[in-house]
């Protein structure tokens, strides 16, 4: 069972590599520079703003489905001599925000221009209003996408859906949808009462977000803490714990349970890093898997997770039938035993994944797999592959839809450094079929021509 989770893991789980570099090269050009024209058309979102926090499970290393979603924050400033003060609320992981001291901020010589409209940020009671920071990025988002300049052949548009602002990215082969969601931070000296120690003293910031309690009267005056921060620390250098936490994910999508959010399972893992000692992470990862996997049924069956931050909050609050956390629990107890008693069968956990090997979706995975193999490993395992090349084409290419020519292009060059007449043809046809934009292609023609490169010389 050990190989076929990781293989599993690193085959139909884990986002490509070439994907990872293509994503980072367009959201670290795009975004910068999306930033800098927020900041020249508006003095207070210059004045405030701090940094951007590249958040969510594609940063985390936890992505788990489509890999074009990214979440940032964007980290604002309030000024402290305002004395902006979080105020406890009767909504677990909620506080209220507000600013005792606008009137004697205002009067300081620094405020103005730039902090000239922070008022109408706040309500009437001075409570920063996540319904008026909201409609004014939402102006500002707008306002500097009319003065942006994308380049490189990509357009960039926006839309507005809850407390985030998508951007949403188009190159010639790939779409992006990038949340910016603008979010206040806070050091450990405004911590908020009755919440977890900080676990983490090398992160002192957290952040509080406009997100608010569904059943709330006034909804715009409720903030959500955020403490992102020190749950990547706390998940982070654990050998097997992104690999079984990513499996579980799987198994929640394999049995359309999209009813629990990704973070629930999450928490359930940041439980475990307080109750288990650093080497248990160390272990192979099929025990691991197990495991925690008990541990995910019994919290299902009972309907419970705490939340790790307030164990006052149950995450399952929310109205959901007994009888749909009854079915899930008696899956996934049938899951459980299924893996038990067949451990090194791989057709089972196969199946409990829903990978199928007679699907379009497991075809598409394994003719892109080994197109990338081809490319950039070309020079070690010419040979190799020329049967793969041909096997792979007569069960892919019909289900594959057509790439740019330029890809076809890149592919034949890079084959041709290999060698071989018949993998030249293969190699350059079998990527001809995979979706791979520009950017990745140029990316694996320089890297095998660098790996031929240290081999002859």
């Amino acid at each position: 069972m050990e190989h076929n989770l990781h293989e599993i893991n690193r085959t139909f789980i884990n986002l490509p590599e070439w994907m990872v570099y293509t994503n980072n090269e367009i959201i670290g050009d795009v975004v910068p520079r999306f930033i800098d024209t927020m900041k020249q058309q508006d003095p207070l979102f210059d004045a405030m703003f701090r940094r951007v926090f590249y958040g969510g499970s594609y940063y985390d290393g936890l992505k788990v489905g489509d890999p074009g979603e990214f979440d940032l924050d964007l980290l604002l400033d309030l000024p402290r001599y305002a004395q902006p003060e979080l105020v406890d609320s009767i909504y677990p992981g909620f506080v209220q925000l507000q600013v005792n001291r606008l009137d004697a901020w205002m009067r300081q010589p620094e405020a103005l221009p730039s902090y000239s409209n922070f008022g109408r940020l706040l309500d009437d009671n001075r409570h920063v209003n996540t319904d008026k920071v909201l409609s004014w990025m939402e102006g500002l988002v707008q306002r500097s996408l009319n003065n942006f300049v994308a380049g490189n052949s990509l357009r960039v548009t926006f839309s507005k859906s809850g407390p985030a602002l998508t951007l949403h990215i188009v190159a010639p082969t790939t779409k992006m949808d990038v949340d910016l969601v603008p979010c206040f931070v806070f050091r450990d000296d405004k911590w908020p009462s009755g919440f977890r120690r900080n676990p983490v003293p090398s992160k002192p910031e957290f952040f509080v977000v406009p997100k608010n309690p569904k059943d709330s009267a006034d909804v715009s005056r409720f903030w959500r803490l955020s403490f992102q921060e020190q749950e990547r620390v706390m998940i982070d250098n654990k050998l097997t714990l992104k690999p079984t936490l990513k499996l579980l994910k799987k198994m929640r999508d394999s049995n359309n349970a999209t009813w629990i959010p990704s973070y629930y399972i999450k928490t359930m893992f940041l439980h475990a890093c307080l109750t288990k000692s650093e080497s248990y992470w160390r272990r192979p990862l099929s025990d691991v898997f197990v495991d925690m996997l008990k541990e995910y049924q019994q919290y299902v069956k009972q309907g419970q997770i705490p939340y790790f931050w307030n164990e006052k909050n149950n995450l399952f609050h929310q109205k959901v039938n007994k009888k749909t956390f009854k079915n899930v629990s008696r899956w996934l107890d049938k899951a459980i035993k299924k893996i038990e008693k067949n451990p090194n069968d791989a057709q089972i956990i196969a199946k409990i994944l829903h990978i199928y090997p007679n699907s379009d979706a497991f075809f598409r995975r394994l003719v892109y797999s080994l197109g990338v193999k081809v490319a950039s490993s070309i020079v070690d395992t010419a040979l190799t592959y020329q049967t793969i090349c041909t096997f792979t084409l007569m069960t892919g290419a019909t289900i594959c839809s057509n790439g740019p020519e330029d890809v076809a292009n890149n592919a034949l060059a890079t084959a041709a450094i290999g060698g071989g007449l018949l993998l030249i043809k293969g190699a350059a046809r079998l990527l001809k079929t995979v979706e791979i934009n520009k950017y990745v292609a140029t990316s694996m023609l320089l890297s095998c021509i660098t790996d031929f490169a240290v081999e002859i010389l």
